[in-house]
């Protein structure tokens, strides 16, 4: 399974996986992705799960974080299937939001950070979005205010909440866990639709190749709204590994991140 018992022992063990498998088949996986999260902090709860800067988030506080923004997003009146946006910097708020997003059974939406006003609102618009998690910060970074009807969920002033004991709403493996957005490089984007299950053996595939374990640290170089960028927070978060976020695209403080912060799995493009 992907997350062992104890969380120093042997991670991979074959023919087994922490979430359960429709009708035997691997590609049926079953169950809600923050699950994953919600074992990982049961099991390995001191580990560091997010590392940026100089700060370093564990995974027993990652998913505090995580449930206290579920608790956010539930007051907020977001249901089961509705899909959230979320426009955040990549880090411990935007994978807590995520997995939040997801623990409550609704669908996650990331908005590339770097989008202008028109394409954010085209992906909200697109998308269905009617709540949009993110800062105050980002959206004055934004040479003008968003016009969309979205109730703006900032993180900044969520303090803590909600119940980590409390386990995410149930999910099968074809329920849809998130929308993934085209660069509408030769057009409007386009948004694919990716289930749990989609998401849970994508995750088990390249941990299970890489032969990723608790004691690796995965290097975050890509937004979370990228497949690639997503892949590498789902399998740190598998294999309770460390994910360590550097922002930067300079080649030279990349290096110097992966060296300062002893990097051992890196995957770019």
């Amino acid at each position: 399974m992907l997350v062992a018992a104890v969380c120093d022992a042997h991670i991979h063990q074959p023919g087994e996986w922490p979430l359960s498998i429709e009708g035997g088949s691997r590609n049926a996986v079953s169950g809600n992705v923050a699950l994953l999260l919600w074992r990982v902090a049961e099991r390995c709860g001191a580990r560091p799960a997010v590392v940026e800067r100089d700060q370093s988030v564990g995974y027993a506080a990652l998913v505090k974080r995580t449930a206290a923004i579920a608790a956010a997003l539930l007051a907020a009146g977001v249901a089961p299937d509705d899909p959230v946006a979320i426009l955040l910097e990549r880090g411990g708020d935007a994978a807590a939001a995520f997995f939040a997003t997801l623990a409550v059974g609704a669908i996650t939406v990331f908005v590339n950070e770097t989008l202008r006003p028109r394409q954010i609102e085209y992906l909200l618009a697109h998308s269905g979005a009617r709540h949009l998690v993110t800062t105050h910060e980002l959206l004055t970074r934004q040479p003008r205010a968003l016009r969309a009807d979205v109730h703006v969920l900032d993180v900044r002033t969520i303090g803590p909440g909600g119940d980590s004991a409390l386990p995410p709403v149930p999910r099968v493996g074809s329920d849809v866990a998130q929308i993934i957005y085209t660069s509408g490089s030769t057009g409007l984007p386009k948004g694919v639709a990716v289930s749990h299950g989609n998401l849970l053996a994508g995750a088990h595939a390249v941990v299970s190749y890489l032969g990723i374990t608790p004691d690796d640290r995965v290097a975050s170089l890509l937004p979370f709204s990228f497949v690639y960028g997503m892949s590498q927070l789902l399998c740190a978060v598998a294999a309770a590994a460390a994910l360590v976020v550097e922002r930067s695209p300079l080649p030279q403080q990349i290096l110097e991140t992966v060296r300062a912060r002893k990097v051992t799995v890196l995957a770019a493009v």
